[in-house]
């Protein structure tokens, strides 16, 4: 499960609780792993401290970007070293897939004044390596984002490119480094080859900046259009990317291109179980132009999909739709996505709603125990007085 999402939600009664866990079980160790716990803060405001309760705005130029840790470093050492100048608001060692240190890491302390501090006493401090016998001398310095250190609000290429549909099957790392050194500075090329030498018509090229890298992108890209025409395959270039990268990127595109599509799809319940894609797309041609369409006969059910958001809507809102004898409910067909995000958000309402009855029908029975209790106890009383001699 951790490896792979690395995340994991607890949800408390009390806010009191949740406080408690996060400063006293703040560095846990799972499944031999050690981990961080915060408060989970779901805002859209980014300025937002994401540590905080209270929501207040998290303080500008406290974060501290800090490298050359030790190997054997975990969150709650790098927290240890730092806390001495102010209090942490946020703190972690970047780990990789295997959860080995990248021997860089960040905090974020609660004032700028504590932020500069931590900076003049520990930058170029040398900390004890319990592997070796030298020392590791810490780089700290303020955090920047990326795109604030560029100067730009575009990322830079990456300097790894993607070549597919070589010049010929017998291309060589030689002549691939060949067409690409005109654009710059490339420190190596290879064609990729299977078990028995041959090519397989791809390879890599890795230009020493980024900026050469971009040439060679934008050239080949406006090449390829202009000769998009022709029957010839062109040499296909692009930044590299990882297989999840391009994962993440083919399903945000399916995700935008669905909800782009959302306000012409439309869902038709209580279709006529005899009737034909034919007669269904003739009825909605009354309203516009229908690109597609589609009937589920065992589920009463059918799917049309217009030209024009235009056409949909003046069909979702008719008042009454007739076909075949039979009322229609026309509905917008949301993406699965989507569906399945209200669905998630009505599980946890309900379950907020079922947490909070639970909670109050439990105090009920503990107020009602009481009374009873005491009732009991009231009745015991009067009866010993009523037995009780008289002086």
């Amino acid at each position: 499960m951790f490896k792979d999402f690395y995340f994991a939600f607890v949800q408390f009664q009390k806010v009191d609780d949740a406080k408690k866990a996060c400063t006293e079980f703040r560095f846990p160790t799972l499944c031999g792993v050690k981990c961080r716990i915060l408060p989970f803060n779901n805002s859209k405001n980014q300025n937002q401290a994401p540590h905080s309760y209270n929501a207040k705005p998290a303080p500008k130029n406290t974060q501290l970007f800090v490298k050359g840790l030790p190997v054997q470093w975990t969150h709650e050492d790098l927290a240890k070293a730092f806390e001495k100048f102010g209090k942490i608001l946020s703190c972690k060692v970047s780990i990789d897939s295997e959860y080995n240190s990248r021997q860089y890491g960040f905090v974020q302390l609660d004032s700028e004044k504590a932020t500069q501090n931590a900076i003049a006493a520990m930058n170029d401090f040398e900390v004890e390596q319990t592997d070796e016998n030298d020392a590791a001398k810490l780089s700290v310095c303020e955090f920047v984002p990326r795109l604030d250190r560029i100067g730009t609000t575009k990322p830079p290429c990456n300097t790894n490119l993607y070549v597919k549909n070589l010049p010929s099957e017998d291309c060589t790392d030689e002549e691939l480094r060949a067409i690409f050194e005109p654009f710059g500075e490339v420190q190596s090329a290879a064609v990729m080859r299977d078990e028995e030498a041959k090519s397989k018509n791809f390879g890599f090229v890795n230009f020493k900046s980024s900026e050469d890298a971009q040439k060679a992108v934008d050239h080949f890209k406006s090449a390829a259009q202009e000769n998009k025409q022709d029957g010839d395959k062109k040499l296909f270039v692009c930044e590299f990317k990882s297989k999840r990268q391009r994962q993440l990127e083919l399903e945000k595109s399916a995700y935008q291109f669905k909800k782009s599509m959302n306000l012409l799809n439309l869902i038709v319940k209580n279709v006529d179980s005899d009737a034909t894609k034919e007669e269904f797309e003739a009825f909605f041609k009354n309203f516009g132009e229908v690109r597609s369409c589609k009937v589920i006969p065992e589920a009463s059910l059918g799917f049309v999909c217009f030209t024009e958001r235009e056409a949909a809507r003046m069909a979702k809102e008719q008042p009454e739709l007739i076909f075949k004898n039979r009322k229609l409910g026309v509905e917008y067909c949301e993406p699965r996505e989507m569906r399945q995000k209200k669905q998630e958000e009505n599980w946890d309402r309900q379950n907020f709603h079922r947490s909070k009855a639970n909670q109050s029908s439990s105090s009920n029975q503990d107020v009602i125990q009481l009374i009873t209790s005491l009732s009991l106890l009231m009745s015991q009383m009067q009866n010993n007085g009523k037995g009780a001699p008289q002086q």
